[in-house]
């Protein structure tokens, strides 16, 4: 297992990266952007709400995969982060 794939914690940590990605708005209009990222942030608080309670471990443990995880983001080079 490595923070790549296959630890729970170390999936999340990845899922919160992309799901806060700001290649996913950049080409929308300013109005339209603020909207998104209103529902974007009402639904990633439910999201992770219900991840940690259906799992045996917290935001403190997840934060153990952020640098793995950054690192592996920023090999990707993916356009607009």
């Amino acid at each position: 297992m490595t923070a790549y794939s296959g630890h729970p914690a170390g999936d999340i940590t990845r899922t919160c990266f992309i799901m806060h990605s700001p290649s996913i708005i950049v080409a929308l209009l300013f109005m339209y952007k603020i909207l998104i990222q209103l529902v974007l942030g009402v639904y990633n608080k439910a999201f992770f709400k219900e991840y940690f309670r259906l799992v045996s471990f917290d935001l403190e443990y997840m934060h153990r995969f952020m640098l793995p995880i950054t690192a592996i983001r920023m090999s990707e080079k993916i356009e607009f982060e």
